[in-house]
C-alpha cells in the first residue's frame, strides 16, 4: 500500500520530479499544501497539491482548488482524497473544493471522491511572446509616456502601498496570496506601473517561473484614465519582454475571472485552452 505524507522541505527533493520546477516554487507559498505518495522502497509514486482560497477574508467561505494531482496508482489517488478530506476539508474548514485536471485517470479519482466531472476547455491558455508582440494595439504604440514605468523604479514602500491599494479595491489578480508576495517574486523589469501625482495608480505584475514561463498575475488601475493606463501598461510589458526574452517564450494566462477571459478574447481572438476535466464538490 502506498504511504501518504505531507510534503515539506525535508522531503521536497523526493517529490520534485513529479511536481515540476514551477510547482516546487509554488508549494512554498502561503496557501499551498502538498501531499506525496511513496512505495515501500521510498520511491515517489504520486503528488497532490491544492491551494486554499479566501482564508484571509472573514466575509468569504474558504474554498480550495486542486492544482496538481498525479499518480499511476488508483490506490494512491484514493488515499490522497482521504487525507485531503481529513486534513484539508476538515482541518482548514473548507466549504467548496474544485479541480482542473488534464489526466482523465486523476479526474476519475475525483469523481470517485464525490466531485462532479465535466470535460471542457481549460481555463488556462498558452501563447507566446511573439504572438503577444503582434497585438495590433502593441504594434501601433510606438512611444510610451514617461509615467508608465517598470516596477523596478518603485521603492519597497511604494510597491507595498500599491499592493494594499489593489487589495483594498478588491483586486488580487489570479493569486490568493498577493499581499504576502515580495516585490522580488515578480519580474521587476517587465512588470509595469503607472505613476500619477507621485503615487502608483496602476500595476501590471508579471511573474517568470523557474521553467521560464511568463505569467500575468495582476492588472489593476484606478482613476479617470484607468482604461488607457491598463492598455499602456500591457504594451509596455510586452515590449520590455521582447527586449529581454526569446520570442518563443511561453505565456500562461489564467482566465478564471470573467474580466480576464473577456480581455484575453479581445487580445488573442480565437485562442483556446486544452481539453481538460473540471469538477466541484460542496463540502459538508
Amino acid at each position: 500500500m502506498p504511504e501518504i505524507e505531507t510534503i515539506l522541505e525535508y522531503n521536497m527533493e523526493k517529490y520534485a520530479p513529479l511536481m515540476g520546477e514551477d510547482m516546487v516554487q509554488d508549494v512554498h507559498r502561503e496557501f499551498y499544501r502538498a501531499y506525496g505518495a511513496s512505495d515501500g522502497e521510498e520511491n515517489a509514486v504520486g503528488v497532490m497539491v491544492y491551494e486554499i482560497c479566501g482564508a484571509d477574508n472573514e466575509d468569504e467561505d474558504i474554498k480550495s482548488k486542486i492544482r496538481l494531482l498525479t499518480s499511476e496508482s488508483d490506490e494512491a489517488l484514493d488515499l490522497f482524497h482521504e487525507m485531503y478530506r481529513e486534513e484539508g476539508v476538515y482541518g482548514e474548514d473548507i466549504r467548496e473544493s474544485s479541480y482542473w485536471l488534464e489526466e482523465e485517470k486523476c479526474a476519475s479519482s475525483c469523481k470517485r471522491a464525490g466531485f462532479s466531472k465535466e470535460q471542457k476547455e481549460n481555463e488556462t491558455v498558452m501563447t507566446t511572446l511573439a504572438k503577444a508582440s503582434e497585438i495590433p494595439y502593441v504594434v501601433k504604440t510606438k512611444k510610451l509616456p514617461p509615467y508608465i514605468q517598470s516596477i523596478d523604479s518603485l521603492s519597497p514602500e511604494m510597491f507595498r502601498q500599491a499592493i494594499k491599494d489593489a487589495l483594498f479595491s478588491g483586486r488580487k489578480g489570479v493569486v490568493e496570496d498577493l499581499g504576502y508576495l515580495e516585490k522580488e517574486w515578480f519580474e521587476n523589469t517587465v512588470s509595469a506601473c503607472t505613476i500619477t501625482d507621485n503615487k502608483v495608480s496602476g500595476l501590471f505584475l508579471i511573474r517568470v517561473t523557474g521553467s521560464g514561463i511568463i505569467e500575468p498575475v495582476l492588472l489593476f488601475a484606478s482613476g479617470p484614465e484607468s482604461r488607457q493606463h491598463l492598455a499602456l501598461m500591457i504594451a509596455y510589458s510586452i515590449k520590455k519582454g521582447v527586449e529581454k526574452y526569446p520570442p518563443d517564450s511561453q505565456i500562461r494566462i489564467n482566465r478564471a475571472r470573467k474580466e480576464i477571459r473577456d480581455l484575453v478574447d479581445k487580445l488573442f481572438p480565437g485562442i483556446k485552452g486544452n481539453d481538460a476535466f473540471y469538477g466541484i464538490r460542496k463540502e459538508e
